[in-house]
């Protein structure tokens, strides 16, 4: 016999509301959410139920809350947080290690070359002396023996800003956030990104 397929959590329809809303315009960015309490009768549950719609969108970066007295629950600027929240959650769920954080670096290599090539189409220029900047500030740093993994980052950001291509910079961003966080979470010596540093 099949398994029956379970129901959704009564919250699920809260979060899916709530996107609904953020993803259509009609909760701009800045925009405060209702009270927890009128979100709970807006909705017909607790405000257990609330709390917990208010976690999964926080972790998928539509909504961040804020404490004290002019506290809430705001809607985030659009951006990479989002990608950057899921690309997380779903590692973490995967048991992040060492092979994630290498499918990491793999993945942005693969797609890394198109954005280097779109963005030397559009720019030559400017691309070639904002690059030049980048990495006389790792060498600078480096050679006083400080870490420069921040500015190798931005390296790569760079590229894909200038590509203009906003999927595609949508997505290195992401990845470089979420390599960034995992950087300022690890004890071990810095790595350096393939292909620079």
């Amino acid at each position: 016999m099949g398994r029956t397929p379970s129901r959704p959590r009564a919250f699920e329809s809260a979060v899916e509301h709530i996107r609904a809303d953020i993803t259509a315009h009609s909760l701009p960015p800045g925009d405060r959410l209702p009270s927890e309490h009128m979100l709970a009768e807006q909705f017909g549950f607790s405000r257990h139920g609330v709390r917990e719609a208010v976690r999964v969108l926080e972790l998928q970066g539509l909504v961040h809350v804020r404490h004290g007295y002019e506290g809430g629950i705001f809607v985030v600027e659009p951006g990479a947080v989002p990608i950057r929240g899921a690309l997380r959650t779903s590692l973490q769920l995967g048991h992040v290690g060492v092979v994630g954080v290498d499918e990491l670096y793999h993945a942005r290599v693969l797609f890394e070359p198109t954005i280097a090539r779109l963005a030397v189409e559009r720019h030559p220029d400017q691309l070639a002396t904002v690059l030049a900047e980048n990495v006389a500030r790792a060498e600078s740093l480096l050679a006083e023996g400080a870490q420069a993994f921040g500015v190798n980052l931005g390296f790569h950001a760079v590229l894909a800003q200038a590509a203009g291509n906003r999927v595609l910079a949508l997505i290195m961003h992401a990845v470089l956030d979420l390599l960034e966080s995992l950087d300022r979470l690890s004890y071990e010596p810095q790595r350096p990104i393939p292909g620079f540093g």
